[in-house]
């Protein structure tokens, strides 16, 4: 039985300026066979991850929810907690469902980023990032449950690769670019292959 996989999240996960069949999500299940729903949203925040879910979870069904955002969340009003809670709460709300939450862990932008972005950022959102996918991480570790690493997984990959990070990201310095999003799909497809074979097993 195939593994649906739904995707929220804001433009690292809708694919910004891509093809849909060069999305990472995309390339992903082409190499793990899982069926990935992205339901992802240029510029959204985890409130309205969180106001989509409960209709998208009784649309679709999943086994898993991939959740990555909070991002724009620090962009447009410098907000871990708001961040902290949505996220939290969707990870509850998922289990409820019988579904189990999946974080992702966003890559880290190219500096410069393109100026007029940049504009929204405020003056600590480097360290408020870092802090964000620290708490991501401990949160994902205290409930157990898997996590997509892009943010460290990104640049590792690439130079084993021998891409230079420029390589891999659009002009924008936020936004992975067709090998980038080549290079996500193979870090998401590592995990998710795991989170399938589990699955396989404890079903038997």
């Amino acid at each position: 039985m195939t593994m649906k996989i739904l995707c929220l999240g804001d433009s690292l996960t809708y694919g910004f300026a891509m093809p849909r069949g060069q999305v990472w999500t995309a390339l992903c299940a082409v190499q793990t066979g899982a069926e990935l729903v992205n339901l992802a949203v240029n510029g959204n925040t985890t409130g309205g991850m969180l106001a989509m879910l409960p209709r998208a979870m009784e649309t679709h069904s999943p086994d898993f929810v991939f959740l990555m955002g909070g991002v724009n969340d620090i962009l447009y009003g410098g907000d871990l907690l708001g961040a902290k809670a949505n996220m939290g709460g969707m990870a509850h709300l998922v289990t409820a469902f019988g579904a189990v939450p999946m974080f992702g862990i966003p890559i880290t932008p190219r500096y410069p980023v393109r100026q007029d972005w940049a504009a929204l950022f405020p003056d600590n959102a480097e360290r408020l990032c870092t802090e964000y996918n620290g708490w991501l991480r401990k949160f994902a570790y205290t409930f157990h449950l898997p996590v997509i690493d892009f943010s460290n997984e990104f640049l590792r990959q690439a130079e084993r690769r021998g891409y230079s990070p420029e390589t891999c990201y659009l002009v924008d310095g936020l936004h992975p670019n067709r090998v980038g999003h080549e290079l996500m799909g193979e870090i998401a497809a590592e995990t998710i292959s795991a989170c399938l074979q589990k699955r396989t097993v404890k079903h038997g």
